[in-house]
């Protein structure tokens, strides 16, 4: 099965060895609001990744492959990303 996957959004927080990642839809709801959805993204570096270390609401485009997590369902695994605006924060603050 191919799974590949191309996202554009917001850094979203943290959730253990996850983050999400926020997407503002393109067509709006009923009442004229547009929505926001909220990915689960991994990245395969770990904890220390620039991934994980941005500031939240950091833009952020990635490829990525989905997967089957056994706690959280499907996620998205980061393969290749590209930040803008944004530097690691770093841990000593």
């Amino acid at each position: 099965m191919i799974s590949s996957v191309f996202v554009s959004g917001r850094l979203g927080k943290r959730v253990g060895r996850y983050r999400y990642v926020e997407v503002d839809r393109a067509v709006p709801s009923p009442d004229g609001r547009y929505e926001t959805d909220r990915f689960l993204v991994r990245s395969p570096l770990g904890e220390d990744s620039s991934f994980m270390k941005l500031p939240l609401g950091s833009y952020i485009c990635f490829k990525g492959r989905l997967e089957e997590d056994e706690e959280r369902g499907i996620v998205i695994v980061d393969e290749l990303d590209e930040t803008f605006g944004a530097r690691p924060q770093s841990e000593d603050k």
